[in-house]
């Protein structure tokens, strides 16, 4: 076996670590996935945040000032709905348009409620994921802004 010199540097060691950076990098360049931007979606819509709601979303042509009164609309109506949900899985079947599955269990606060199965329909508008809230189901969550 042959000893290494002090200061030598592995070749291997050198190579992992730029790969490292570059695919940290790609994750940085690439963008927030759909299934991120449903997740904080989500937990706006939980915590009736109409901010980072407007930010997460769209609303067919209107602009985010109106989408955030629309919110803010939403919210008052529906101030006292608790709900619970999970993300239980994802998919992609072109890069305009994904889909987050999700378990939500509506009125939460209740014990005879149960978990549904709904569709979070994401579309890339401007280089970034939006949730199209256009397609959500009224069932999952009640007087969605239209």
């Amino acid at each position: 076996m042959q000893m290494r010199e002090s200061g030598r540097v592995n070749l291997l060691t050198v190579a992992g670590g730029c790969m490292v950076l570059v695919i940290a990098g790609l994750f940085f360049i690439g963008g927030e996935s759909a299934t991120t931007v449903a997740s904080r979606f989500m937990s706006a819509l939980a915590k009736q945040d109409p901010e980072e709601i407007t930010k997460s979303s769209f609303i067919g042509t209107k602009t985010p000032a109106e989408a955030k009164a629309a919110w803010k609309k939403t919210f008052e109506y529906s101030k006292h709905y608790i709900f619970e949900w999970f993300v239980t899985g994802s998919s992609q079947p072109d890069e305009k348009n994904a889909m987050v599955k999700l378990e939500v269990k509506g009125n939460a606060d209740s014990s005879a409620s149960y978990g549904e199965k709904f569709d979070l329909a994401l579309r890339k508008v401007d280089g970034k994921w939006l949730v199209d809230v256009r397609a959500m189901s009224h069932d999952m969550y009640p007087a969605l802004p239209k």
